[in-house]
């Protein structure tokens, strides 16, 4: 079965680990490609600090990073943003995001930090009838174990090129 939708992917991704979907489940960071490529990390705290330096709660060893980036937020069970005067910019849906203003994350949601490639996952706010857009990335951008991650959850992925072969 291939899902269509990020709806339906995430009621896979959930259903792997025999969550009861009716039960509170926090929101979801997964990392399409960069060093962290394949991996996910819980927004189970009302802060997630993501950066070069091991003091964050996520540590993303790149140079291209800077050593406190971003923020995560949690406030009343909404997800929130925050640039923290990053050297090469973070960016939502493919728009550089301002320092210190909160942007509200919603379900499906792409972050971009330099190399990196994080889809927000939240499936408390994917219960709401809302239009699910395709999940848009470049094959030439994914890591291999991204892929793979994403072939086990048979997602379709809209407007990727055929993977080149690196000489």
């Amino acid at each position: 079965m291939q899902y269509k939708d990020l709806q339906t992917f995430t009621q896979a991704f959930y259903a792997k680990d025999n969550v009861d979907s009716s039960e509170y489940i926090v929101a979801q960071l997964f990392f399409l490609n960069g060093s962290k490529a394949g991996t996910t990390h819980s927004c189970d705290t009302d802060s997630i600090t993501i950066g070069r330096s091991i003091q964050n709660r996520i540590n993303i060893p790149s140079p291209r990073i800077s050593k406190n980036h971003c923020e995560i937020i949690r406030e009343s069970e909404k997800y929130y943003l925050i640039d923290h005067h990053s050297k090469n910019g973070t960016f939502l849906n493919n728009k550089q995001i301002k320092p210190d203003k909160k942007y509200a994350l919603s379900h499906g949601d792409k972050i971009e930090l330099c190399d990196s490639v994080i889809l927000f996952v939240n499936p408390d706010s994917s219960s709401k009838t809302v239009k699910m857009q395709p999940i848009k990335i470049d094959r030439n951008q994914l890591t291999e174990e991204a892929e793979e991650v994403l072939k086990k959850f048979k997602v379709i992925v809209s407007a990727v090129s055929p993977r080149h072969n690196k000489k």
